[in-house]
């Protein structure tokens, strides 16, 4: 017979609430019951073979399988669904009914076998950016043969206007006893216009123009007397986990403390978002925290790009920041714009410098991402243009005119809830990878409509390459060594058989990798030499890596005889005499070692317009229910030095600014004094 307990489901979710109201029970014999008062009651007796043909905002869903399984063990009648999704950004769909009231419910569902995460989405015909989400969490009650209650937090919905409603399903397990139940009274959604609008008060923020019941993206509150416990465990995890030296100095007491505002919260949003605000003030590029909060779509988009450099010919209509550099825009889609092109300055949002703007947004913006050295703004700059949506009220733009190379002395203020709606079909955006043009000539180039580089590599002859000087180039963003080592190794050969005389390396979205891929772009610029070695754990509590150069020369003494800590870089078969000059931007990770280990090399130059990020550590992550989860940067890389490398960015040889009057021409500042350099030094 089967039993009901009532415990934790797993280590962080401590949310032994005592057995929700109005939820369905069991009967003496162990047999599950939907509440009678149930508004929706899913057993998947009746379910068919499903074939994946739902679309949501014109996104086809992978799904494995969504199928009916006959079995004695069903906690409720006699089927349960089993189901599975290809990626964990794939989704099974169940549709749910509901009338035109206006009422609000909970939503409940049970599962065992592996993790399911649940999602209950509301869709509205009036406005797509009213779409409600709301995960749904373990409440501590399951049974003897492993079901796990899954619920929602208290969702109101206005029926009448509702367009579709369903449980969308990620990952792979068994569900059963699917039931929507009416739970207190219906509450009007409220408008809003920023981030941070009084109006929506303490337990819900504003996103997309509507305040958001941060109950929806987070657990349950767990009671008093666990409420220590999950923060305890949290904060372990970050004392003996996180970063190098220099952000466990800086940062890590800065989140300890607001883990420690945690213990006295009274609501869901507050203690989970204490939790997702400590993560980010760990400031570090491998460190973030996730939550179904940050899948919040705006109605509207914009399909552009910024990207930092110096308006030099705006800065006498509105002056530079001092603190940050201008912000431009870079590159455009065929539509949803806003009126803005190539060339125009942003200067501001909500009457904030657009950089300044986004890193105010510490508190409510779970998709927060910096670099761990604090002199690059490269990742807040490629975020603003999903940011600007979901959180502004308005942008200021000055406009600019690519036949006068002027701009206009009026600034205009484009208020964001004025901008339409996507279509369903509207969602693709150009990609942002911080490079104004593409300068190969080789046919299989980066699409300049989309900008799509991802995961491929373009190796070609520069287009501006003149004849007889033979100028290659190579365009890509991943360091991934299990796929692209042999072509990384295989560059000086294709150099040299091919009598390349400079090269221009692009590499400006730098997505990191592993550390085999950027010791092996190092072989053919330079000799062998051992640059450092990078720590892949703390090998105890107590390790904080090196606080001066004699503690980090003591360390890499002491492991630099591990192969696989020991940062090998250059070859026997290095081509000290060839010009090659590296592009960068916003770039991170195995990005990092790149640079570091090229900067120096006797014919290698590196251009960019600040640092790398200085992400130098690997990551761990902790996955909780509901999309809830955290990663958290591991490590520390110690030069041989000894220099702690986490935190210090590589520095350009030449800092070189995009400048308006070369933008708004489309021509690309950075890569053409590369380009220059590279033509002075050319082999011979």
């Amino acid at each position: 017979m089967r039993t009901l307990a009532l415990r934790a489901t797993s280590a962080l979710a401590l949310l032994l609430a005592t057995p929700p109201a109005l939820a369905g029970e069991f009967d003496p014999q162990g047999n599950f019951l939907f509440a009678p008062q149930a508004l929706v009651s899913e057993g998947f007796e009746t379910l068919v073979g499903f074939e994946p043909a739902f679309v949501d905002a014109g996104v086809p869903n992978g799904i494995e399988w969504l199928e009916p399984v006959d079995s004695a063990d069903a906690l409720e009648g006699s089927r349960y669904a089993r189901v599975a999704t290809s990626h964990n950004w794939d989704q099974a769909v169940i549709p749910v009914s509901l009338s035109a009231a206006q009422q609000s419910v909970r939503v409940r569902l049970w599962m065992r076998h592996n993790e399911i995460n649940a999602t209950f989405v509301v869709r509205y015909a009036s406005s797509s950016g009213k779409r409600q989400t709301a995960a749904l969490t373990p409440t501590g009650r399951c049974t003897s043969d492993g079901w796990v209650e899954l619920e929602s937090a208290r969702v109101s919905i206005d029926g009448g206007d509702v367009s579709s409603a369903y449980l969308a399903i990620r990952g792979r397990g068994e569900i059963d006893a699917l039931e929507v139940v009416t739970d207190g009274a219906f509450h009007e959604a409220t408008a809003c216009r920023r981030a941070f609008d009084p109006v929506c008060g303490s337990e819900r923020f504003c996103a997309a123009g509507w305040c958001r019941d941060g109950a929806h993206f987070v657990p349950g509150l767990p009671p008093p007397h666990e409420r220590d416990q999950v923060v305890d465990w949290i904060e372990s995890r970050l004392r003996f986990a996180f970063g190098g030296h220099e952000t466990r100095t800086k940062y890590l007491p800065l989140a300890l403390e607001e883990l420690a505002g945690m213990r006295h919260a009274n609501s869901a949003w507050e203690f989970w978002n204490g939790f997702g605000t400590a993560i980010r003030k760990l400031h570090d590029w491998h460190t973030a925290a996730s939550s179904l909060a940050s899948s919040i779509r705006a109605p509207a988009s914009l399909n552009l790009c910024f990207i930092e450099g110096d308006a030099d010919l705006s800065h006498a209509i509105w002056p530079s920041d001092p603190r940050y550099r201008d912000l431009m825009i870079a590159y455009t889609g065929k539509d949803r714009t806003a009126g803005m092109k190539r060339g125009d300055r942003l200067v501001s949002i909500d009457g904030m410098h657009p950089i300044a703007w986004a890193r105010s947004l510490i508190t409510i913006d779970w998709g927060w991402w910096q670099a761990d050295d604090d002199r690059t703004n490269a990742e807040f700059a490629e975020r603003l243009r999903g940011l600007i949506p979901r959180f502004a009220e308005s942008i200021t733009v000055l406009h600019c005119d690519e036949a006068t190379l002027s701009c206009s002395p009026t600034p205009e203020t484009i208020q964001i809830a004025s901008l339409p709606e996507d279509d369903a079909d509207a969602r693709e955006l150009v990609t942002c990878d911080n490079r104004p043009a593409y300068h190969l000539t080789d046919t299989e180039v980066p699409n300049p409509e989309t900008h799509a580089v991802n995961y491929n590599i373009f190796i070609g002859p520069l287009a501006d390459s003149q004849p007889g000087e033979n100028l290659w180039g190579m365009t890509w963003d991943t360091l991934w060594g299990p796929a692209f080592e042999s072509t990384f190794l295989g560059l000086g050969k294709k150099f040299k058989d091919n009598g390349v005389r400079g090269v221009v390396l692009d590499h400006r979205a730098g997505m990191g990798g592993t550390l085999d891929a950027p010791e092996a772009m190092t072989r053919f610029v330079r000799e062998f030499s051992k640059m450092g070695l990078g720590i892949y754990f703390r090998p105890s509590a107590g390790f904080e890596g090196p606080a001066t150069p004699e503690e980090g020369i003591a360390i890499y003494e002491k492991y630099q005889k591990d192969l696989d800590a020991v940062y090998d870089v250059g070859g026997d078969d290095a081509d000290t005499e060839l010009p090659v000059a590296l592009l960068l931007h916003r770039d991170g990770s195995a990005s990092d070692y790149m640079p570091w280990g090229m900067k120096g090399a006797p014919k290698v130059r590196l251009f960019g317009q600040g640092p790398t990020a200085g992400a130098f550590s690997t990551l761990a992550g902790l996955s909780f229910w509901g999309s809830l989860s955290m990663q958290l940067a591991h490590g520390e890389a110690v030069s041989a030095d000894g220099l702690g490398m986490i935190a210090r960015g590589v520095d350009p040889d030449e800092i070189v600014a995009q400048k308006q009057s070369d933008l708004i021409r489309g021509r690309d500042t950075v890569y053409e004094r590369a380009l220059a350099w590279v033509r002075s030094e050319m082999k011979p």
